[in-house]
């Protein structure tokens, strides 16, 4: 007979809370996986892999003290659009990067996705998914 797990009917936020090692290696697992699906091939090149930089440090000084360590990553798709991993990565695609009309529009979409991570919300919509919420 296999095991039998309770979970309680309306778990609060800390009932599925993780420590910040593993929401980085699942992240990083997740991360992985992310990159090597030819839809989301990771784009790098010298200017833009120090404009991303620039602008993350900034975003970080202005966060303050914090646990992760955010990476922001480019992939190359035709979706516009930007999301969070566990554990600090940002992924943004191409083609929002292409909408941005300055760099501090792309710094605002960075900035919601890294207040995701900071607010660990990241977590809590995996867990939702997985219906643990």
């Amino acid at each position: 007979m296999g095991n039998i797990y309770l979970f309680p009917i309306f778990p609060d936020k800390t009932a599925f809370a993780i420590s910040v090692q593993a929401e980085e290696m699942l992240g990083k697992r997740m991360l992985e996986s992310i990159l090597s699906d030819p839809e989301f091939r990771q784009v790098t090149t010298e200017p833009l892999d120090s404009a991303i930089l620039e602008i993350t440090k900034r975003l970080e000084k202005a966060v303050g003290l914090t646990d992760y360590d955010f990476s922001v990553k480019v992939v190359d798709n035709p979706n516009a659009n930007a999301f969070a991993l566990p554990g600090g990565s940002v992924l943004v695609t191409s083609s929002l990067i292409e909408l941005c009309e300055s760099p501090e529009e792309l710094a605002a979409v960075l900035a919601h996705e890294i207040a995701h991570i900071q607010k660990d919300m990241c977590c809590q919509k995996w867990s939702r998914n997985l219906r643990f919420h």
